[in-house]
């Protein structure tokens, strides 16, 4: 699943998104307006065995990533939360990380669920 988040208003004002999620978090996310977006279908595969690869060219495969991209951004995002198939997901974070959209998803650690920001470069 991907969410995008955007934020209607705050008690505070805060230039940046990020720094006001603990203050969200307190307040629950009535200020934030989140949209849901469905896990992109997975391509056609050529399948041997255990090894699959995808039957799109790589121009038609970064197409496919451009307008999985270009219709998130419609909606203005000022974060990104993603759950799921990395496979699906991975190529999309990247490029949102290229455009300076924040991508968050979450981890669990010592039994406490955590919302992280993913970091540039990764």
């Amino acid at each position: 699943m991907i969410r995008c988040l955007r934020r209607l208003r705050l008690r505070r004002r805060s230039k940046s998104f990020l720094p006001a999620m603990s203050e969200l978090y307190e307040v629950g996310l009535a200020h934030v307006k989140i949209i849901h977006k469905p896990l992109p279908d997975l391509p056609a595969l050529d399948i041997n065995g255990i090894y699959a690869e995808i039957e799109m060219k790589k121009t038609e495969w970064k197409k496919y990533i451009k307008d999985l991209v270009k219709d998130l951004l419609k909606t203005k995002p000022e974060a990104v939360y993603v759950d799921g198939d990395m496979f699906s997901l991975y190529p999309v974070v990247h490029q949102l990380r290229k455009k300076h959209i924040p991508v968050l998803t979450s981890v669990t650690k010592d039994g406490e669920k955590l919302i992280i920001r993913i970091p540039s470069g990764s």
